[in-house]
């Protein structure tokens, strides 16, 4: 299996490199309909808490905005 990058959204919205890793350890599996999602913690085996933290904080503060913006646009219309 070739190794990947993991990337990281910043701030500012582009995305940034961070560190490349094996991928493929899937910690779960679901499946809705015909489609299998399986979940890996590629992204997050090699962190400190302290970086998986920071990583949650981002995704966080990311689908917030996302949501915030979405409510905005339903309401004007």
């Amino acid at each position: 299996m070739s190794k990947q990058t993991a990337h990281k959204l910043s701030d500012r919205g582009d995305v940034s490199m961070q560190k490349t890793v094996q991928p493929g350890n899937v910690v779960k599996t679901i499946e809705i309909g015909n489609t299998t999602i399986k979940f890996c913690d590629d992204a997050y085996r090699e962190n400190t808490p302290e970086q998986n933290e920071e990583i949650w904080k981002n995704v966080c503060r990311t689908a917030q905005r996302a949501w915030i913006a979405k409510q905005q646009k339903l309401q004007l219309g």
